[in-house]
């Protein structure tokens, strides 16, 4: 018969963030909510910042096309029944553009509260109680393989609390 842990808890890196630190050690026993590793956070950061900017340019746009849209309806009522045409077409392509506009700083803020996210989050703590079994020698946002038993994992964990017997 075979003594072995009724859990094993694998840590994957996500694809596209890179781990800064490894805070464990293999052997080392951990507590659910211990620290495992850190993501890199300065590129999140930067992108961040670049999102802000993009949303502030975003709110200025929608102050020019809203002053356009009034001006042109100002210009309208004093034109000639043949210009009013022009003008309904000008201002229906600034709502056009207002509403494109509108959907694009939505898009934005849920980018911005992604990002927010992932710089928060940007420790990865235990989620069971055990023992590190392994912890993958690579660096960075690279897939990570530990033979057959860990696939594809960064970080494994084994269980202490509970062990089970296999036996033929």
């Amino acid at each position: 018969g075979v003594v072995e842990p009724q859990e094993t808890y694998e840590v994957q890196v996500q694809q596209d963030r890179t781990v800064k630190e490894v805070l464990v050690e293999k052997g080392q026993e951990v507590q659910v909510g211990t620290p495992l590793f850190t993501y890199d956070t300065e590129q999140t950061e930067s992108d961040l910042n670049q999102a802000n900017l993009d949303l502030e340019r975003l709110q200025n746009e929608i102050s020019n096309l809203n002053e356009q849209i009034a001006t042109l309806q100002k210009e309208k009522k004093s034109a000639s029944e043949e210009e009013k045409l022009n003008y309904t077409t000008q201002i229906q392509m600034a709502q056009n553009d207002l509403k494109k506009t509108e959907y694009e700083i939505k898009s934005k803020k849920i980018e911005i509260e992604k990002l927010k996210d992932n710089i928060e989050n940007a420790t990865v703590v235990s989620e069971m109680a055990g023992t590190v079994k392994s912890i993958s020698d690579g660096s960075g946002s690279e897939t990570y393989y530990y033979g057959s038993e860990s696939g594809n994992a960064f970080i494994t964990i084994l269980q202490t609390e509970e062990f089970r017997v296999k036996g033929t």
